[in-house]
């Protein structure tokens, strides 16, 4: 697997165990274009990384998100509500303590704005149109 590769593995691999977990070998095999058994590698070391666990047997595997965590999404601005990001596509990724999860709804809500992206700390983007939204959980 490349450096490459991997990287964008990490981006996309906690959405994608929130959103499939029965199938995320297959699904994930058909996107970056590799077999499934080398997907399987891939996600065993993603495991022994801390980004997914993998659950139930052996011909029917459940992943889910482990420690690591990471989402990132950009969103046109042109329509776009405070909501919905946070509910679609954050909130389904982390198990946060109620407090905490209401806090990072809030500062999700506050970088909804131009030139701004959210990734737990502010920084500027180069966009007027689009803002970008990130969060991650280490540990």
């Amino acid at each position: 697997m490349s450096v490459a590769q991997l990287k964008e593995l990490k981006a996309v691999i906690t959405a994608k165990a929130v959103a499939n977990p029965t199938h995320l070998c297959a699904e994930l095999a058909v996107q970056f274009g590799v077999s499934r058994s080398t997907m399987g590698k891939w996600l065993r070391a993603l495991i022994d990384e801390g980004w997914i666990t993998r659950q139930g047997s052996r011909s029917h595997p459940v992943y889910k998100p482990s420690l690591l965590r990471h989402v990132n999404r950009s969103y046109p601005l042109a329509g776009l509500d405070e909501q919905t990001p946070w509910e679609r596509d954050f909130a389904p990724c982390f198990e946060l303590a109620p407090n905490v999860a209401r806090l990072a709804h809030h500062a999700a809500a506050c970088f909804l704005r131009p030139g701004y992206s959210m990734c737990l700390t502010c920084t500027p983007t180069s966009s007027p149109t689009s803002t970008t939204i990130g969060s991650a959980r280490n540990g």
